[in-house]
């Protein structure tokens, strides 16, 4: 028998090869905010699907080493050293436009961004624990919304707000000192999920007529309006197959349970 000697044996090192490189810089001009996570968690997803390959001496390189690749490359190509100024970068060409330079009147921008005045350039923060925010809207956005409230100044009028609720309710001083009284609605798309998953055995044409009802209900301005619509959609959902009235007595003991 020959006798086993470790020094023969070919050492097999964490590394990033030229190909992730390549592939590192594909997916930071895809999106240069990704971190050095993401480009791990990508890699690793390249690795299984077999469009990078690993060499017979060669280990996934580590957090660190990635973190040094993707460092190298954000300052040779992008010119920043962090994902904080590709967001930075990012983020100013949405920021909101000059006064009277209104230009495309659907095009976003952001909002309740502070600006570094000596270097005309959004700031992020410092890394500290205070909540960083950006509000991103149209200007016809605002006009309409503007009109509205002059056109029906007794009107209640109903904002969808795609926020997390937390930070909505208790995070702007606006919630709590302008509108304290403000009510709250279900998340509209946790609604219509759940609706779905006990509507399943409907007729498809059955659960689109449901559909247009509960976002006829959903679009009312008052609660008058709603206990009007409420009461006609009842009837209608009634006169209804099995299954429709099943569905029509789930919807009321769940999501208007005043009726």
């Amino acid at each position: 028998m020959g006798v086993h000697n470790a020094n023969n044996e070919i050492q097999r090192t964490p590394k990033v090869t030229p190909e992730m490189k390549v592939a590192f810089r594909g997916w930071l001009h895809q999106d240069t905010m990704r971190t050095p996570k993401d480009m791990s968690r990508l890699l690793k997803e390249a690795l299984a699907k077999q469009e990078i390959a690993l060499l017979g001496n060669e280990l996934l390189p580590t957090l660190q080493q990635i973190q040094g690749a993707v460092k190298t490359i954000r300052c040779k190509e992008f010119g920043h050293l962090s994902t904080t100024e590709a967001a930075e970068a990012e983020l100013a060409k949405w920021v909101e436009p000059e006064r009277g330079n209104v230009g495309d009147a659907n095009r976003p921008f952001a909002f309740g961004v502070d600006i570094i005045e000596d270097q005309l350039r959004p700031h992020l923060g410092d890394g500290g624990d205070e909540s960083f925010r950006c509000g991103l809207t149209t200007f016809r956005l605002m006009d309409k919304y503007r009109s509205a409230c002059v056109q029906h100044p007794n009107t209640n009028l109903l904002l969808h707000i795609d926020s997390t609720f937390k930070t909505n309710k208790s995070g702007y001083p606006v919630s709590l000192q302008v509108f304290p009284a403000i009510q709250y609605l279900m998340c509209f798309f946790h609604v219509m999920q759940k609706c779905w998953e006990h509507g399943r055995q409907m007729e498809w044409s059955e659960w689109d007529a449901v559909t247009e009802d509960i976002y006829f209900l959903h679009m009312s301005s008052s609660r008058d309006m709603l206990d009007v619509r409420m009461r006609n959609v009842h009837i209608k959902w009634g006169q209804g197959s099995v299954t429709m009235q099943r569905f029509r007595n789930y919807f009321y003991r769940q999501w208007l349970p005043p009726f």
